[in-house]
């Protein structure tokens, strides 16, 4: 095919031969699709940061990503070392809490009536949902145990 700026590599079948993850990636790479190159790219991107020892690594990333099943992945590669500065939101806070206070999340759909849902006393967070008892109430409980906890050590935190 002739050269085009609308065209770039051939789109390839993916190969059920695949044994390491460095086939996986480089299968990635050529079915080019959706997402799947893009996923290639980031692949290299990682590898060209952690080849250079002078690079800080930053990781950031919003709280939906805790609640949609990421939250053990991020947590081994902030444990391991993978990253040198963590910056999220608030309500990672929240995921975590309700998660570590055994709340439970599930597989959902992003097209549900989210009013049905509500009257169903369920939350969706994306295709993610959760059951209200599972995350505001359990929460908000956490979080006053906590501070009632702290003004029993000192009255006052912060200040200049």
């Amino acid at each position: 095919m002739s050269s085009s700026p609308f065209i770039s590599s051939e789109v390839y079948d993916l190969d059920v031969g695949i044994n390491t993850i460095d086939d996986l990636i480089e299968a990635y790479r050529r079915i080019g699709g959706f997402q799947g190159r893009y996923i290639a790219e980031a692949a290299d991107v990682l590898l060209s940061m952690y080849s250079d020892l002078n690079t800080t690594v930053f990781l950031s990333f919003t709280a939906n990503l805790v609640s949609t099943g990421l939250r053990g992945l991020i947590a081994k590669f902030i444990e391991r070392g993978f990253a040198d500065v963590v910056i999220t939101t608030a309500g990672t806070l929240d995921h975590d809490i309700a998660k570590s206070m055994g709340g439970k999340y599930y597989q959902s759909y992003f097209d549900v009536d989210d009013v049905e849902m509500s009257k169903a006393g369920i939350h969706r967070i994306g295709n993610v949902a959760v059951r209200k008892e599972h995350y505001g109430p359990l929460i908000e409980k956490f979080v006053h145990s906590s501070l009632e906890d702290l003004s029993r050590i000192k009255e006052e935190w912060g200040g200049c």
